[in-house]
């Protein structure tokens, strides 16, 4: 799909955001998922096709491309104002190369692609923003799927999505710098060597450069559990992680821009870590099995009244609906009192008229035969 739309769509007008056929679109997936090859020779817009059956694909993913903990600091970071655009590239690139190995060769390939759809937006009409627009939503997700969130998200996701397309060959590289996984933590410097991390604050903890062929040694903190992120209560060192002694790491505050030493202990939520399988929930904070349960408690808690609000909205769409019927009933009677009230001042009107007419028409016969009795009487009178 990507080929084919490098080989024969870079210029054509609203790739990727003109509509396919719905039949050919569905026939196209259900070849797909036969494993049977596309026949785009039998299509009337075989690139527009293309296009539709690449953004459905990524629409429907389990977990977006991007994955689920690549939106939160994705977005924070195009919002922090203080930061250049070069300064924001560098992160993405880091962002992205944090993504598991499907999710980034795809990634790269499909900003590769993109990449030359706007390169050529003086004949297809499709500049970054443009294709940030179309694109960006099928790629990136909340989790919790909060509309309203969302929609207030737009504005900035198209903004963030805009500034990767621009610069996807440049993030698609590998940073001159490797990042093993972007924490949050709580911690403040006690030397000028340390780095001072918020609770709102994003960190990448750098890589280890030649990685252990054995296990490393052990030290008594709290480390992430390969593959989940959780924090476990083994304490071993993670292997992957470039240390200094004492439990500390080299680390870079996103949103500040300093680059120092942090405790590892300060951890507690892993975002983006490089060994992570796609299709996996976001990577939880530390919590004990008494968490757990409370955990457990207030999600059952929350979907009741989630049920119940659906229950009370549907009561009140019943309501509404009654409400509706009602007054359309009234509207009806009303109208129809109306015109029974207009009929009987019509048919009044009507006898009032009859009325004065049968008056007119009994004095013009009273006239008529007075004259014709005057007439007789002066007949009379001139006989004699």
């Amino acid at each position: 799909t990507i080929s084919y739309i490098e080989n024969h769509g870079l210029s054509q007008e609203g790739v990727f955001r003109i509509s396919a056929s719905a039949k050919e679109l569905e026939q196209a997936k259900g070849e797909v998922d036969s494993n049977v090859p596309v026949t785009l020779e039998m299509s009337s817009q075989p690139v527009t096709l293309c296009a539709a059956l690449l953004k459905q694909f990524l629409r429907e993913l389990m977990e977006p491309l991007c994955t689920w903990g690549f939106y939160e600091p994705a977005l924070a970071i195009q919002r922090v104002g203080s930061l250049e655009e070069e300064e924001q590239v560098q992160i993405f690139q880091h962002l992205a190369h944090l993504l598991p190995n499907p999710n980034k060769l795809i990634l790269f390939k499909l900003l590769n692609l993109l990449d030359k759809v706007h390169g050529n937006q003086d004949v297809n009409m499709m500049s970054a923003s443009n294709l940030s627009v179309v694109i960006g939503p099928s790629i990136c997700k909340r989790q919790d799927a909060n509309m309203e969130a969302e929609l207030q998200d737009m504005g900035d996701l198209n903004k963030l999505f805009a500034t990767i397309i621009s610069h996807g060959v440049r993030i698609a590289k590998e940073p001159s710098e490797s990042y093993y996984a972007l924490v949050k933590g709580e911690y403040e410097a006690q030397t000028p060597d340390e780095l001072s991390v918020g609770p709102e604050d994003l960190v990448l903890l750098r890589k280890k450069e030649n990685l252990p062929s054995r296990r490393a040694s052990v030290l008594r903190i709290r480390t992430p559990k390969a593959g989940d992120g959780s924090l476990s209560d083994s304490k071993t060192m993670d292997p992957m992680i470039e240390q200094v002694p004492d439990g500390k790491s080299y680390a870079w505050n996103l949103m500040t821009g300093e680059k120092g030493i942090l405790a590892l202990d300060a951890i507690t939520m892993y975002m983006l870590d490089s060994r992570r399988v796609p299709s996996t929930p976001p990577l939880p904070a530390p919590r004990r099995d008494d968490d757990d349960g409370k955990k457990k408690k207030e999600k059952k808690k929350k979907e009741k009244e989630k049920l119940e609000k659906e229950k009370e909205g549907r009561k009140a769409l019943k309501a509404q609906r009654e409400a509706e019927k009602d007054g359309e009933k009234e509207r009806k009677r009303v109208e129809k009192e109306r015109r029974k009230k207009e009929k009987d001042l019509q048919r009044m009107q009507q006898e009032k008229e009859g009325e004065q007419n049968d008056q007119l028409q009994l004095q013009l016969s009273l006239v008529t035969k007075l004259t014709m009795e005057i007439q007789r009487l002066n007949y009379l009178t001139q006989g004699l």
